[in-house]
């Protein structure tokens, strides 16, 4: 990796989506808001039949550290 690349974003099972979500007390349809992605998009990362994007797993991992209220 070279020194000026940013750091490559967390994996995220879909499980562990799921788990963050419920862990932020929010309906998918909230969760996939701050997200700024669709509801069914998340539908499908905690199914496991998509994955997300650097974007969204950068996203992701900032409300694992920070909680989801820092994205409101």
């Amino acid at each position: 990796m070279n020194a000026d690349e940013p750091p490559t974003p967390p994996c995220f099972a879909p499980a562990a989506i799921k788990k963050l979500r419920e862990k932020n007390k929010v309906s998918l349809t909230v969760f996939a808001r701050c997200l700024n992605a669709s509801a069914s998009t998340v539908w499908r990362w905690e199914a496991g039949t998509a994955k997300p994007s650097s974007f969204a797993r950068k996203l992701l991992a900032v409300v694992q550290k920070h909680g989801l209220q820092v994205l409101a």
